[in-house]
């Protein structure tokens, strides 16, 4: 069972956390933490067409659909 956590939770993650079970919604290369990999990740993929790797972590705003507007929301964030 994957558990999943907001990027703005403020919860520290460290490499024990992550991997197999715990996931930060928007760390898409699961590092720990939301940064321009990420983000570069993110724009990437939705540039070739491809449906993300894991719907729910590529849902940064949580609306239920993966779009631009999460990527617009994960740099506003990255940029703060």
């Amino acid at each position: 069972v994957r558990q999943y956590y907001s990027a703005k939770s403020g919860l520290a993650f460290d490499e024990t956390l992550l991997g197999e079970k715990y996931f930060i919604i928007g760390d898409l290369n699961n590092d720990g933490k939301v940064d321009a990999q990420d983000l570069k990740a993110f724009l990437e993929n939705r540039a070739k067409g491809e449906a993300p790797a894991d719907e729910i972590q590529s849902d940064y705003n949580g609306d239920g659909k993966t779009s631009l507007a999460d990527g617009s929301d994960m740099m506003k964030d990255i940029a703060e």
